[in-house]
């Protein structure tokens, strides 16, 4: 009778372990998720409200190239919008530019950091951006979520040349 019951024990729990491992899975599933749609909703304002003069729009996450299906998010805006190896540092006269390695048009690098939750619907994030010698910045994005949408509050500026 002991030996049932242990059977039975062990299987209840290597089921309840089953269980929380899914939903573990599952929820990581949906906080990547929405990770990836605060990082868009902050390019979103970064192209809408930076005057940078920028033909390209080069992006890092955590100061790594963004997955491809990320970029093609982008595809649609006037502005193009590629992943940090598709630029190199130039020098010039003045010291350096970023430009397309391919194109040699002027763009900007922008990184973003970690993120910060603050709780469900607010969250903060690290980013800076560089264009030029005498080009580039960093601060935090503060975003909150609005029916189911996130955006942009403001943006706190910590450094800019």
């Amino acid at each position: 009778m002991f030996v049932n019951l242990r059977r039975i024990t062990v299987s209840a729990l290597a089921a309840l372990g089953l269980l929380l491992v899914g939903c573990s899975t599952s929820a990581q599933q949906a906080r990547t998720a929405q990770e990836l749609e605060v990082r868009e909703a902050i390019v979103g304002y970064q192209i809408a409200s930076w005057d940078l003069r920028a033909d390209v729009y080069f992006l890092e996450i955590e100061s790594k190239n963004p997955q491809q299906d990320f970029l093609d998010r982008f595809k649609d805006i006037p502005r193009l919008v590629k992943g940090e190896n598709a630029s190199k540092m130039k020098k010039d006269v003045a010291g350096y530019h970023i430009e397309d390695r391919r194109t040699k048009k002027r763009g900007v690098l922008f990184d973003q950091g970690p993120m910060v939750w603050k709780d469900d619907s607010t969250i903060d994030v690290a980013d800076g951006y560089d264009c030029a010698t005498l080009c580039a910045g960093s601060g935090i994005y503060h975003l909150k979520q609005f029916d189911g949408r996130w955006k942009v509050q403001r943006f706190e500026i910590r450094l800019m040349s």
